[in-house]
């Protein structure tokens, strides 16, 4: 990404410039990490983990995490799952014949408790609108065969766990999560924006940094570009220190449930029928039309990368100083940006933990300090894996290693 505004210029150098300190200083691996952007606490529910969790990473070093302006992960299985078939199940769809769209609109709004009981589900309904015998008991060996094939699990099991609206649930929790930080060990970071490079094209997003925010104060807000530029254009130094890092496993819900309080959620993941999805682009697996494998898996697919974990900070301590002096004609505007948040964790004094203080030494450097106790872990970035990796390919040998897509009969004949 280029850009000629002055603020998002300055922000981009040293948006880059942290991402390799960072990597660099506290072992975070730079074919893997992803920088996350914004006042990012984890919160104190599972369920708020778990949203951060489901979140896809872009291609690029870092992505704004903000409300609404999340890609899910689950959802994009969810719509893969109603945009794939397997052999078995449709079968069990052909038997069916004039009654499949009966059947779909039943089955919607009457899910069985379990998949062990669409046998039992098929067949009072089948008995309920006269279906006669003999299709009947075709079907339910079919509908048999199709429930011990992993897409046509995933399907029900979708349908299990409550379809896109429901939430869904990830093995961790937030208490083993908070276990995990609280004995993770510490690390520091330190960062010189007159010496430290900005050079990011060795890393897993080849320099792409879409994503970053524009300014360095206030979240992103472009009312301080002004201070942005001068505190950019004086160089900083600033110093890090984080009483823990963990690195937290992502791992969707495979089986059994998982709790939030008095709520259960169940399984809804099922591998091996994303990577069926994944490694056959044909008509086979795919059903023809929108959206199709390209749409998820493609150069601009919703599904190009997953994340593997999560990479959470606790007990931050922040130094910042200006090398150079600012101007005394803008020192309080300075002093108010700093107030409303800086990079890279936006803080904002008196919420969340943030404690702040911002002052102007003899020679008007800003010398400012923030903390974040323990106790209110904030999300630091993602690790971040290509989607092809997760099944054992990267995604250039999994794109030359499926068979062309086969066109449906109308098409071959039209």
């Amino acid at each position: 990404m280029t850009t000629t505004d002055p603020a998002s210029q300055a922000m981009q150098t040293i948006t880059e410039q942290f991402y390799n300190a960072l990597t660099s200083q506290a072992h975070l691996n730079p074919q893997q990490f992803q920088l996350a952007q914004g006042n990012v606490a984890l919160g104190f529910t599972s369920e708020a983990l778990w949203s951060m969790m489901d979140i896809v990473p872009n291609t690029s070093i870092v992505q704004t995490w903000s409300p609404g302006n999340f890609n899910s992960f689950s959802s994009n299985f969810g719509s893969i799952l109603a945009r794939i078939q397997s052999s078995a199940g449709g079968a069990f769809t052909a038997a069916l014949g004039d009654w499949s769209g009966a059947w779909t609109k039943y089955i919607s709004t009457h899910v069985p408790d379990s998949l062990k009981d669409y046998p039992t589900v098929f067949q009072n309904w089948a008995m309920s609108v006269g279906m006669d015998p003999g299709t009947m008991k075709h079907c339910e060996s079919l509908l048999l065969a199709a429930m011990d094939d992993p897409i046509s699990q995933a399907q029900m099991m979708w349908l299990d766990a409550g379809g896109n609206p429901a939430t869904k649930a990830y093995t961790a929790d937030i208490l083993t999560t908070q276990t995990q930080i609280d004995e993770a060990p510490g690390g520091s970071v330190t960062l010189n924006s007159g010496t430290q490079s900005s050079n990011v094209q060795n890393t897993w997003a080849n320099g792409n940094a879409d994503g970053f925010f524009n300014v360095f104060f206030g979240g992103g807000s472009g009312s301080y570009s002004d201070q942005t530029v001068e505190l950019a254009a004086a160089a900083i130094e600033m110093s890090i220190e984080f009483t823990h890092i963990a690195t937290v496993a992502v791992t969707p819900l495979a089986s059994g449930t998982q709790t939030d309080g008095p709520t259960t959620y169940p399984a809804w993941y099922v591998a091996s029928a994303l990577g069926t999805a994944y490694e056959n682009d044909n008509y086979q697996i795919w059903q023809p039309g929108s959206p199709g494998w390209a749409d998820f898996f493609g150069e601009d697919g919703t599904l190009q990368n997953v994340a593997t974990a999560l990479v959470v900070v606790d007990g931050i301590a922040i130094s910042l100083t200006s090398q150079a002096s600012i101007n005394t004609s803008s020192q309080q505007a300075m002093q108010t940006a700093f107030e409303a948040g800086f990079f890279p964790f936006f803080g904002v004094e008196g919420q969340g933990g943030w404690n702040q203080t911002t002052q102007f030494d003899a020679q008007g450097r800003v010398v400012v300090k923030a903390t974040c106790p323990v106790g209110s872990p904030q999300v630091l970035g993602v690790l971040v894996s290509p989607i092809g990796n997760v099944f054992g390919l990267d995604n250039s040998d999994a794109r030359r290693s499926r068979a062309p897509a086969a066109r449906p009969l109308a098409e071959t004949v039209a």
